[in-house]
């Protein structure tokens, strides 16, 4: 499976966990769609973590979640490890840090350059 497509599923924070281990055991999962559930902090945390190390997924998306900035820091220390992901999308996710934002786009814009 190259797609998988989990948007409007009423995930949330509890269910996160999960999808990290299915990421942590995935090694053709290129694209996965998370947008408009119910994940915050907790989830990113999770999330984040699968991230550090996978190698295969280069779409992430998280649209219309309530992320929060707390949840961009999280995020933002796993791309920082991760060079496979090319595409994050996170309008709508509560952040306020639009800098931090447009940091991650054009980190991510530089690995999709690199690939």
């Amino acid at each position: 499976m190259a797609s998988l497509n989990l948007s409007n599923c009423r995930l949330n924070d509890t269910s996160c966990p999960q999808i990290a281990e299915l990421l942590s055991q995935n090694s053709t999962l290129l694209s996965l769609h998370l947008d408009f559930n119910g994940i915050v902090v907790e989830g990113c945390a999770s999330l984040s973590a699968t991230l550090i190390t996978n190698a295969s997924l280069k779409t992430l998306t998280l649209n219309s979640n309530p992320l929060t900035d707390q949840g961009l820091i999280y995020l933002t220390k796993a791309i920082s490890h991760n060079n496979t992901l090319s595409t994050l999308e996170m309008e709508g996710c509560q952040i306020t840090q639009a800098r931090r934002v447009e940091q991650i786009q054009s980190t991510l814009f530089k690995q999709r350059i690199a690939a």
